[in-house]
C-alpha cells in the first residue's frame, strides 16, 4: 500500500474540512493493485491555488485523450477542469513550468464537441454579439474585469520562480511584464486619453471564456456561461452526445482509428502544418551543416597527411 502526502491547499484547512478533498481508490500499477490517498484537486510539483480548486488531477488516459484524439499534438497538462458526461476533459490547466518561452495562455479548451461549435458560432459573428453584450451590461462587464484580474493572479502563483527568470532572460522587460500581467488570453491594458491604463474591452476568444469557466467552475465567468447558453439554444449538447465520444473514446481521433465522428479545426491544422515545415528546414539545414563539418574535418586530414611515399 502507498500512503501519498495530501497537498498543501488541504493542510491549511481544518481536519473536517480536509476530508472533503481526500479519497481513497484503487489503482492498478505496474500490475500491483495499491491505494491511493491524495488531494483529488492536485499532485503536481507547484503550490495548488484555491482558483483552481475545481480541477482534477490528470491521469494518463487524460493525457492520451488529449494529445493524441483532442488536439493532435503533445501537451503539457497541469490538471483538468470540468469533464462531459463521457468522463473525458473538456478542458485543462496549462503547466507553463515546461514552457520556455513566456506565454499567456493558462486554460485551454479540448472538447472537439465545444470546440466545434464554438468555432461556428464565431465564424456567426459571436466575438461581435458578445463583445456588445458586455460593453452594455454592467454586470457582465464587472465579470470581465474580475476574470482578467484573476488570470494574471493564477499565473503568478502557478509559475515558478525557475520559470519566471527563464522567461525574463529570454523575452525584453515590457513585452515580459505585459505578458506576465496580462488577462485571460494575453488581454492587455492599453492608454485612454488621460493616460491612464484601461482594460480593452474585448473578449478576444470564446474557446478561451469557456475553458475558464469549465476550469474555474461554476460562477467563474458569466460571460462564458452566457456563451454555453447560446449554443444550448442552437440545440448543442454542452455535457456531450452520443456520436461525440468516438473521437475521444478512439474511434474516430487522432490515433489512427478509422471512421467515427471526429474534428479538427481548420487553423489547428495549418498550425501543426507550418509546424512540421519549419521543424523539417531545421532538420535539413543541421543535417547539411554536420555534412559540411564531417567533409571539413576529413579534408583537413588529409591536408595533414605526408604524400604517397614519403615518411
Amino acid at each position: 500500500f502507498i500512503l501519498m502526502r495530501i497537498c498543501d491547499l488541504c493542510t491549511k484547512k481544518t481536519k473536517a474540512a480536509r476530508t472533503k478533498h481526500e479519497f481513497r481508490r484503487i489503482r492498478m500499477i505496474r500490475g500491483v493493485f495499491v491505494v491511493v490517498r491524495r488531494c483529488r484537486f492536485f499532485s503536481s510539483t507547484h503550490p495548488p491555488t484555491p482558483e483552481l480548486k475545481h480541477c482534477s488531477e490528470v491521469t494518463p488516459l487524460d493525457h492520451e485523450v488529449i494529445s493524441k484524439r483532442q488536439l493532435d499534438h503533445k501537451c503539457e497538462v497541469l490538471c483538468v477542469g470540468r469533464r462531459c458526461r463521457h468522463g473525458f476533459p473538456q478542458a485543462f490547466v496549462w503547466d507553463l513550468s515546461k514552457s520556455e518561452k513566456c506565454q499567456s495562455a493558462l486554460f485551454r479548451l479540448s472538447c472537439p464537441l465545444l470546440v466545434k461549435a464554438i468555432d461556428e458560432f464565431e465564424a456567426k459573428g459571436g466575438i461581435e454579439e458578445t463583445n456588445a453584450l458586455v460593453s452594455q451590461d454592467t454586470h457582465l462587464l464587472q465579470h470581465f474585469h474580475a476574470t482578467n484580474t484573476t488570470h494574471s493572479t493564477i499565473r503568478n502563483k502557478i509559475v515558478p520562480t525557475s520559470t519566471i527568470e527563464l522567461w525574463r532572460s529570454k523575452t525584453q522587460p515590457e513585452i515580459f511584464e505585459m505578458i506576465l500581467n496580462s488577462g485571460l488570453a494575453g488581454i492587455s491594458r492599453a492608454t485612454n486619453d488621460t493616460n491612464t491604463e484601461v482594460l480593452r474591452i474585448d473578449v478576444k476568444c470564446l474557446h478561451a471564456q469557456v475553458a475558464d469557466l469549465l476550469c474555474r467552475g461554476p460562477g467563474s465567468n458569466d460571460i462564458a456561461q452566457h456563451v454555453l447558453n447560446r449554443l444550448t439554444e442552437m440545440g448543442i449538447a454542452i455535457d456531450g452526445n452520443d456520436i461525440c465520444k468516438q473521437q475521444c473514446g478512439g474511434g474516430g481521433g487522432g490515433d489512427g482509428a478509422a471512421g467515427g465522428w471526429n474534428y479538427r479545426p481548420a487553423k489547428n491544422k495549418q498550425k501543426l502544418k507550418q509546424k512540421r515545415e519549419r521543424r523539417r528546414i531545421e532538420n535539413t539545414k543541421e543535417a547539411k551543416q554536420n555534412t559540411q563539418q564531417v567533409e571539413t574535418q576529413e579534408q583537413q586530414q588529409l591536408d595533414h597527411q605526408p604524400p604517397h611515399g614519403e615518411q
